[in-house]
């Protein structure tokens, strides 16, 4: 019965009928197409000898054949050229043209076992590279409970935490963070990150996890999210280290600037201390007299307050640079950190001859900055300008100061028509220990950008203008 096929077949399944004993009386066309052989060949076989060997087991062939045994089954069937290829045995009932035989359909699922093959291999790797890794990985489904952890920080269990909340797992002032996190990468489905501390009970060590968040998206929708923790304890102690180890340098870098100006801070003290002496001396001379004019000794009593008051001003200023004090930032007016640079600096560019110009005259506009540092870059631009200005052969030095709005910063520029940038340290003009002068430590610039980039903006140099030198560099507005 060479063209045997139930209705219940698709031309790709592979359909049998059976005696009672479990021998193949008649099969389909597919059927001899997939064994490579004819009707002939394969009638008066038990089915088991087309059954690779590895899955007869489940099947008994010394057993009269049952078809309940066989159906739902799947088994891998040895094609013609010897490769074994899955089917499901979807049919395995009475033949329905009456009689003694059995009926059995066999269908192709050797691409979803291939399939299944692959997701098993990939999972596995999946999970040993989660294993493996130092990271703490987690699934959270969007309510926050962890349906998957790889690892957990301290002595509890895996099975500890699944099903738990993960805000009960760190201190109640980061919940409001994550949550926001949270919600966040659930709204823009982006990569959101936070970080966290945790002191571990077991060895009472506080560390500190970088967490980074990604969304896990099914049929457009977000089902649950991934979080990847990092411990960063060490790198935060390297870099609270780095930050002190610069601390010291920029120290270093201030006394030696501070070193080449105390002549110059002398004279500037110097002479209001001059004023308040010989005010001082004309009231105790007009008191001595007994009739003296009231209203003059009051205006030179004023004088001396004045003059008292500039000096403490520019002895306040030159602390504040040489103290060595935490960054704060604060809003501070930029035109009013740039004039108290040109008075520390006054002395200096007084005595190289130079005529200072701060571009716009009246404009203020708020920065967010530690005053103290941005001071001290300045004051460094300023200082360079004014040891190159002093040996220029310039007949008009001039140092022009300029600071004005672009997008969502403030830019600063330091200007000047000196003898410009040497072109052998032009590119590593803030490489540390890099300098043109013959005494200078190669500090000052290297520090300075170092600041700048501490408050998140940027620092760079002119180094092909025809004369002079420019200095800019950027600070986020308030």
């Amino acid at each position: 019965m060479e063209g045997a096929q139930s209705e219940f077949a698709s031309p790709n399944d592979l359909y049998f009928e059976v005696d009672p004993g479990g021998r193949i009386v008649a099969v389909n066309p597919r059927a001899m197409t997939f064994f490579g052989r004819s009707l002939e060949q394969i009638t008066n076989h038990h089915l088991l000898d087309l059954v690779d060997q590895e899955d007869r087991a489940q099947l008994d062939a010394d057993q009269p054949f049952d078809p309940d045994n066989w159906e739902g089954v799947e088994i891998r069937w040895v094609r013609g050229d010897g490769i074994s290829c899955w089917f499901e045995m979807i049919t395995a009932s009475k033949a329905p043209h009456g009689g003694d035989r059995f009926q059995l359909i066999a269908r192709d699922i050797n691409e979803r076992k291939s399939a299944e093959h692959a997701l098993r291999e990939s999972e596995a790797v999946l999970r040993s590279i989660m294993e493996s890794s130092i990271d703490h990985i987690m699934l959270i489904d969007l309510e926050g409970h962890i349906k998957f952890i790889n690892r957990t920080v301290s002595d509890l269990r895996v099975t500890d935490v699944l099903d738990t909340e993960i805000y009960q797992h760190v201190e109640p002032r980061y919940r409001p963070m994550m949550r926001e996190c949270f919600q966040g990468v659930i709204e823009t489905r982006s990569p959101g990150r936070y970080e966290v501390e945790y002191l571990n009970s077991e060895t009472d060590v506080l560390h500190v996890f970088e967490s980074r968040v990604g969304p896990v998206v099914q049929d457009d929708q977000v089902v649950a999210l991934t979080i990847a923790a990092t411990d960063i304890t060490q790198r935060r102690q390297v870099e609270a280290e780095l930050r002190e180890q610069g601390e010291r340098v920029a120290q270093v870098g201030r006394l030696s600037s501070m070193g080449e100006m105390v002549a110059g801070i002398a004279h500037e003290v110097n002479q209001p201390l001059a004023a308040i002496a010989n005010f001082a001396g004309a009231c105790r001379r007009l008191i001595l007299k007994g009739d003296f004019d009231t209203q003059q000794l009051v205006s030179w009593l004023d004088e001396i307050s004045e003059e008292a008051n500039r000096t403490g001003d520019i002895i306040r200023r030159l602390r504040s640079v040489v103290k060595k004090t935490d960054t704060e930032l604060r809003v501070y007016d930029i035109r009013q950190i740039i004039e108290d640079s040109l008075l520390i600096s006054a002395s200096a560019l007084r005595r190289a001859g130079v005529q200072m110009q701060v571009v716009p005259a009246d404009d203020t506009i708020d920065v967010l900055c530690d005053a103290v540092q941005i001071q001290q870059v300045i004051v460094n631009l300023l200082l360079n300008a004014s040891e190159a200005l002093a040996n220029s052969q310039e007949e008009e030095r001039r140092v022009e100061v300029r600071f004005c709005a672009v997008n969502e910063s403030i830019q600063v520029s330091v200007i000047d028509n000196g003898p410009g940038v040497p072109a052998a340290i032009a590119t590593q003009l803030f490489d540390r220990f890099v300098t043109s002068k013959k005494e200078g430590l190669g500090m000052g610039l290297a520090i300075s950008r170092s600041i700048v980039e501490d408050h998140d903006g940027e620092m760079w140099a002119d180094t092909e203008r025809e004369r002079g030198a420019a200095f800019y560099f950027t600070l986020p507005k308030d």
